[in-house]
């Protein structure tokens, strides 16, 4: 296996360590790293040293010290410049607890101390932060002294069984830790080091490991994947500025702020991505796949960005701080009006320079630095105006900067401040010598890509400086990747590994996941935190400065708390933990309410048992490295030799999303592939299958009955709960025991994060990385289903689901054929979309209409409410008036949403809901009572049974058809109001091949078919004006009108008679025949015809046909009178066969 590590700073030198000490049994392991500088200088320098006697705990042979001192320090001098690699770092415990794990001398087979040895003698131990203010008040002393009692560290191994455990460090045979023995009772909570030695040092090892050969210098220009991308033998290329590439099995990213392999995540640096609200729970789902979900609109991943603060600082004598009265051990900073402050020392107080082998700091003299923060508009201030691109520290105006930081600070109230000043004013031609402005890259949604590709360091989180965690975090990376690898790679035989790619493609996956899981959500606290930090250095008025200084006050009572989370943070422990778990690590908690109607009452769930832990469950790794767990589960689809599955797209540690795929009756291998969505938003599709168009209905007495009209007749069907967040997503992972005494039922429960995905768009982009897992693993799962056509169906809130969805799936496909992402293309047949809501702008206006002059005579509402939301719809501010107003904001930002969500709220108090007020008639079905339940939701109980849980291969409770909580998600960012969904379906019948068929049932109200009809013909396409002029036909099946349709080309428009809102329960026969004549191209009205592009249907200019009103059936009437339909349907797909 070969692996290119891109960025030798501290984050590539610490990977490439760690990788050589976690990976070395891997067979035919090649690591390269490759830096953009030439670095030689600093390698001979080092190599003079590595073979060495470094540090020697009990020699100091002075016969050899002065002369390797002086060489050291002239080279130092000559060719280390501290502006180029940076100044000084702080390191905390866990950082250090990071060191001690890597390479101990005993493990490293060298004579000499270990990384953590070197650090330790060449640094400044830190046990406390003192904290004033510039008005001379001391606000905290932060003391970091580790606690006695604290937690042994750890690292992850295997037992026996192979099962993970965590052991204490190893002891070597003189029961020694590795040489680190005494690490574990150490005092020291913290280092300060000088940036470049610390680099050093890491340098220093990797040239006792013999790697210099292993270091390259070439700058990464680029990362591209072949096309095959999803191909088990796939790797990636990286392109260097040369002209020179190379490909590798993995490729790491360390190359830092300006991440060259970012780049590769991230191909579109400005794609829409979600509200800030799913940058809130990074531990969730969202933190790791469906990326480009995690951050504000429109972020831009790759640039970086510039926080609006400056620094300078410095390097001094010890003489300067002593007199100053700083203290050994101790960091002291200053909070002010006008910016920040902070001194220490950073190389060990006493220090002899003449140490054998000692790496030497940047000057001898070096003992102290100093720091200034403020804020400035202009990340180069202090720059001539005609410098470009990155400012040379020789080019910097010292003498601006000093007038400036007298300015800022000469009334400071603090000794080290006055101090600092005073000997900048003294060192005019070398102060300040460092100059940084505050660079940070934006939480990224993921750190990897397709199992090939991975972020550490600061090429995946660049923090802001005041989390003192920068270091520390890239190490903490480094250590994770390397175990979690180890893990993976090593979990088949030496034999099988070394020759099975797609085991190789499934361990590397698997571990990044796992390491985008562990790491993620650690570094977003941290970055949350040092946000709020950074934001107190900027210049502040004198209320702002105030409330700061009671701040930290206050959060100083806190500081034990934040020190035993962030430093006393066991790596090897959380490693073992996810490694054990796998998927189930995360916190859970109960759903229990749903709603479906728009006003109606919460559904109350029936008391029902803990489910047991369901047998037989497999999984499979795809080729794009999802895991995919699943049964085939033998009960709803019962035809003879028909398989299906049920089972989890797990796209990350707390996303399941359930599917149910069922095969083609007729012919799986050659039959299409069709999506099935049902809306909501929060309707789980599992509506659809149970209550329309799957292959079994349910009955009253929970047993199943086989539906003949299903339409896996004709094609190979999955229906999928989306958004993720649906009750359907029978989250067999992440689920809560509920007593009954707490929800009135008793079970367990599936978790809810709705507003993770609160809009259409967003939802798109998760259906997409859903879909993409389950295509990509369709080969091991059904082997016998060929991937021939797509087709999405969908139904009610799909009228926005499905031109979004269908548009965002088209784009992602083109960018699949340009190479610029990964994945399976799909071959785009047909949109199917029934009593759809697109526009509500255009649909909004037939709610009064079609509730007093439906085509049934009833008439719902009296003259003053109709009167009404006919006035509330055109009014002043009024409904149309204000969707017209979201259509002009910006819908990224919280504002616009607001807007958008303001007009929703309008439309549907006044203009839409007074009928389910006043009119008393059915919300889907006008014919109906409103509390007449039609469809019955039988499936909900059904679907609880435990002989169907362990079928299914669920251990947790199905709680209701709909999510109240992903519907008001979507409510407060007034997606229901948005424009987008038009003009995305306008650009769908602008794909020549693509099939576009709009289905109404005329007795459904709340997406009622003369709303549909007006957006039928408000749609603007090629062919638009000849659909307008095209007539209604009747829409025949067998010989019997059905209802009639408009159709031009690949549109068309259908109202099928006596219909409520899920057509395919009230006219299976007809809806089924819509469907295929459809997916394969017949005319919508005769299916006798093959669509041309001028095929049109002619006929009367409006669908004038009436019905008297007539009450339905009972449900138990219905469900006879479908038995008896089982005959014609055989005898139907008898002839197709025939006719095939």
């Amino acid at each position: 296996m070969k692996v290119v590590i891109v960025g030798g700073g501290i984050a590539g030198l610490s990977t490439y360590l760690f990788f050589r000490q976690h990976l070395s049994d891997i067979p035919n392991l090649e690591i390269q790293l490759y830096e953009g500088y030439d670095i030689s200088k600093y390698i001979s320098y080092v190599s003079q040293l590595a073979n060495q006697s470094l540090l020697e705990h009990d020699t100091n042979p002075s016969e050899r010290a002065d002369s390797q001192a002086g060489a050291a320090s002239k080279l130092a001098q000559e060719d280390f410049n501290v502006e180029t690699i940076g100044g000084g770092i702080a390191v905390t415990r866990n950082g250090l607890d990071v060191l001690s794990r890597l390479f101990t001398s005993s493990q490293s087979n060298t004579s000499g101390g270990s990384v953590l040895d070197d650090m330790i003698r060449q640094s400044h131990p830190i046990t406390r932060w003192e904290v004033h203010c510039a008005r001379g008040w001391a606000l905290a002393n932060a003391t970091l002294t580790p606690k006695t009692s604290r937690e042994k560290q750890e690292r992850p191994s295997e037992d026996a069984q192979g099962n993970c455990t965590t052991n204490s460090v190893s002891k070597d045979e003189h029961g020694r830790t590795g040489g680190n023995e005494w690490w574990q009772d150490s005092p020291i909570p913290s280092i300060m080091i000088e940036r470049q030695l610390f680099w050093l040092i890491l340098l220093k090892h990797v040239i006792k490991l013999g790697g210099i050969a292993d270091i390259r210098y070439r700058r990464a220009l680029r990362i591209e994947l072949p096309r095959d991308c999803l191909s088990p033998n796939r790797r990636p290329r990286i392109k260097f500025t040369d002209g020179t590439s190379e490909e590798a099995d993995l490729v790491v990213g360390a190359d830092g702020l300006r991440s060259a392999v970012r780049k590769a995540l991230f191909t579109d640096p400005t794609r829409m991505v979600p509200s800030s609200s799913a940058v809130q729970e990074k531990s969730t789902w969202t933190s790791w796949v469906l990326s480009p979900l995690l951050s504000k609109p429109s972020t831009d991943y790759v640039t970086p960005h510039y926080e609006g603060l400056v620094g300078v600082g410095g390097f001094l004598p010890p003489s300067v701080l002593d007199n100053a009265g700083q203290k050994s051990g101790v960091v002291s900073v200053v909070f002010g009006p006008t910016g920040f402050f902070g001194m220490g020392y950073i190389t060990p107080h006493k220090q002899s320079s003449n140490k054998p082998g000692h790496l030497e700091s940047s000057s001898a003299k070096v003992a102290g630095m100093y720091w200034f923060t403020f804020s400035s508009a202009n990340p180069h201030p202090f720059s001539p105006a005609s410098s470009t691109g990155k400012p040379r520290p020789q080019d910097f105006d010292r003498a601006k900067v000093r007038r400036d930081l007298q300015s800022r600070h000469k009334n400071w109230k603090h000794a080290g401040v006055q101090a600092i000043l005073k000997y900048i004013e003294d060192n005019p031609d070398t102060q300040p010598a460092v100059f940084f402005p505050t660079w940070t890259t934006p939480e990224l949604p993921r750190w990897s890509s397709h199992g090939r590709i991975v972020l550490v360091g600061d090429a995946a989180h660049t923090l802001q400086p005041s989390s003192g965690q920068g270091t520390s975090q890239a190490l903490e990376d480094a250590e994770a990747l390397a175990s979690l690898l180890q893990h993976h790679l090593n979990s088949q035989t030496r034999e099988t590994r070394d020759q099975d790619q797609e085991f190789q493609q499934a361990a590397l996956s698997t571990a990044l996941g796992q390491y985008e899981s562990l790491r993620m959500p650690r570094v977003h606290t941290i970055y949350e935190r040092s946000q709020k930090i950074g934001g107190m250095k900027a210049d502040m008025g004198f209320l702002t400065e105030m409330f700061m200084y009671a701040s930290i006050r206050i959060g100083s009572l806190f500081n034990d708390r934040y020190n035993e989370e962030l430093v006393q943070y066991n790596l090897p422990r959380h490693v073992a933990e996810i490694i054990k778990e796998g998927t189930n690590a995360f916190k859970k908690g109960p759903v229990a309410q749903s709603r479906r109607q728009p006003k109606g009452p919460a559904i109350q769930l029936s008391p029902r048992q803990l489910p047991a832990e369901p047998t037989g469950v497999k999984t499979i790794i795809s080729p794009s490295g999802v895991n995919i767990t699943y049964k085939e589960p033998g009960i709803c689809e019962t035809t003879p030799g028909v398989k299906s599955y049920t089972g989890f797209v797990n796209l990350a540690p707390d996303v399941h999303s359930f599917f149910w795929f069922f095969e083609s009756r007729n012919d799986p291998k050659n039959d299409p592939l069709t999506l099935w969505l049902n809306g909501g938003p929060g309707s789980d599709s599992l509506i659809g299958l149970f209550e329309e168009l799957g292959p079994c209905n349910i009955t009253e007495n929970s047993t199943t009955q086989l539906n003949p009209y299903a339409w896996n007749e004709v094609s190979n069907v999955i229906f999928l709960s989306q958004p993720i967040g649906e009750p359907g997503s029978l989250d067999p992972f992440t689920g809560v025991f509920v007593p009954a005494s707490e929800a009135n039922v008793t079970g367990r429960y599936p978790v809810i994060n709705a507003t993770a995905i609160d809009t259409t768009d967003l939802a798109a982009i998760a259906a997409w990385e859903v879909i993409q897992g389950l295509l990509s693993a369709l080969p091991q799962l059904a082997p016998e289903v060929g991937l021939k056509e797509f087709n999405l169906a969908t139904e009610s809130y799909g009228g926005h689901y499905g031109p979004a969805f269908f548009n965002h799936f088209y784009q992602q496909n083109e960018a699949i054929e340009n190479g610029t992402t990964c994945g399976i293309p799909l071959l785009f047949n047909s949109l199917t979309i029934i009593n759809g809501i697109i526009d509500e702008y255009i649909q909004a206006p037939y709610y009064p209409e079609f509730a007093n002059f439906n085509t049934y005579g009833i008439k719902a509402l009296n003259e003053t409410v109709y009167n009404y939301e006919k006035f509330a719809l055109n009014m002043i501010n009024g409904c149309l008036e204000q969707i017209q107003e979201c259509f002009e904001v910006d819908r990224t930002t919280l504002a616009g949403q607001a807007i958008c969500t303001e007009a929703e709220n309008m439309c549907r108090d006044n203009v839409e809901s007074p009928y389910y007020m006043y009119g008393n008639r059915g919300v889907y079905d006008i014919r109906h009572p409103i509390d007449d339940p039609t469809p019955p939701s039988y499936f909900v109980d059904y679907l609880n049974q435990p002989e169907i849980q362990e079928a299914i291969g669920v251990d947790t409770n199905y709680t209701s058809e709909s999510s109240s909580d992903v519907y008001f998600a979507f409510q407060q960012t007034g997606d229901f109001v948005y424009p987008n969904f038009l003009n995305d379906l306008e650009e769908i019948l602008n794909y020549s091949t693509v099939r576009v068929s709009l289905i109404y049932g005329d007795a459904d109200y709340i997406c009622n078919w003369f709303g549909g009809e007006a957006v039928s013909l408000a749609v603007e396409h090629p062919t638009a004006e000849k659909f307008r002029a095209a007539g209604y036909t009747p829409l025949v099946v067998d010989g019997v009108e059905y209802g009639e349709t408009r159709a031009y080309g690949n549109f068309s428009f259908t109202r099928v008679y006596e219909s409520g809102h899920e057509v395919p329960y009230y006219q299976p026969i007809a809806s089924l025949q819509l469907f295929n004549r459809t997916i394969n191209k017949w005319d919508i009205a005769t299916g006798t015809e093959k669509v041309s592009p001028d095929l049109g249907t002619e006929g009367e200019a409006s669908a004038t046909h009436t019905e008297s009103f007539v009450p339905l059936p009972t449900t138990s009437a219905s469900a006879d009178a479908s038995v008896d339909a089982r005959a014609a349907a055989r005898a139907w797909r008898k002839n197709r066969q025939n006719s095939s």
